[in-house]
C-alpha cells in the first residue's frame, strides 16, 4: 500500500516535471525563433540603410523607406559615437563640464551645417531630400569618440552628405558649393583652434 502510494507519487512527480520540461523548452524555442528572427530583421534594415549610405544614388525620392531608413542609422550613429566619446572622456578624466561642452558644441555644429545647407540650398521642394540627404552624412560620425576622428568625421560626413545631396537631384555644383558653406566654417575653426592650442602650448613650455 505504501509502496504504491508512493509509486503513484513518483510517477505524478515525473509527469509534472516533464510538462513543465517541455513548456519551457517550447517557450524557449519561441523565444529563440523570435530572437532571430528580430535580430535578422534588424541587421537586414541596417544593411539597407549602409547599403544606401554607400550608394545614395539608389533612391531618389524623398519617400523612399531607403531614406527614411539612412537617416536614422545617421542619427544613431551620431547618437551612439557622442556616448563613446562620453565614456573615453570619463575615463580620461575630464570634467562633466567639459564633456558637456563638447557634446552641445558637436550637436549645435550639426543643427548649424544642417540650417547652411538648406539656407544655401533654397528650394522648398528639396528641405525634405536636403534633410535626408544631412542625417544620413551623419554615419561617420559613430566612431567619433576623440578630436582627431571627429575632425575626420567631419570630413567623411562632407563627402557622404555631397554624395546624398546629388542624389535628390542638387546639381554637382551647388552640392559642392553647400557642402563648402555647411562644412567649411567648421572645419577652419578647428584648425584654428588646433593651430592656438599648438602655439599657447609651446608659449607655455618656452
Amino acid at each position: 500500500m505504501i509502496a504504491r502510494a508512493l509509486a503513484d507519487a513518483l510517477a505524478a512527480l515525473f509527469l509534472v516535471w516533464r510538462r513543465s520540461v517541455t513548456r519551457a523548452w517550447r517557450i524557449g524555442g519561441r523565444l529563440s525563433r523570435t530572437l532571430a528572427d528580430s535580430t535578422s530583421s534588424s541587421a537586414r534594415t541596417w544593411r539597407i540603410a549602409l547599403g544606401h549610405i554607400i550608394h545614395p544614388e539608389q533612391g531618389t525620392t524623398d519617400t523612399d523607406a531607403r531614406w527614411y531608413l539612412a537617416s536614422a542609422f545617421g542619427v544613431i550613429a551620431f547618437a551612439s559615437g557622442a556616448l563613446i566619446a562620453v565614456g573615453f572622456s570619463i575615463g580620461n578624466g575630464d570634467s562633466p563640464a567639459t564633456i558637456a561642452v563638447t557634446i552641445l558644441s558637436e550637436t549645435a555644429w550639426a543643427a548649424a551645417r544642417l540650417w547652411v545647407l538648406l539656407l544655401v540650398l533654397r528650394s522648398r521642394q528639396l528641405r525634405v531630400r536636403i534633410t535626408h540627404a544631412f542625417l544620413a552624412g551623419l554615419a561617420p560620425y559613430a566612431l567619433a569618440f576623440s578630436p582627431l576622428l571627429r575632425f575626420s568625421a567631419l570630413i567623411l560626413s562632407a563627402i557622404v552628405t555631397t554624395r546624398g545631396l546629388r542624389a535628390v537631384e542638387v546639381s554637382a555644383a551647388d552640392a559642392r558649393t553647400a557642402t563648402a558653406w555647411a562644412f567649411g566654417g567648421q572645419a577652419l575653426m578647428t584648425l584654428l583652434g588646433t593651430i592656438a592650442r599648438g602655439m599657447f602650448t609651446v608659449l607655455a613650455l618656452s
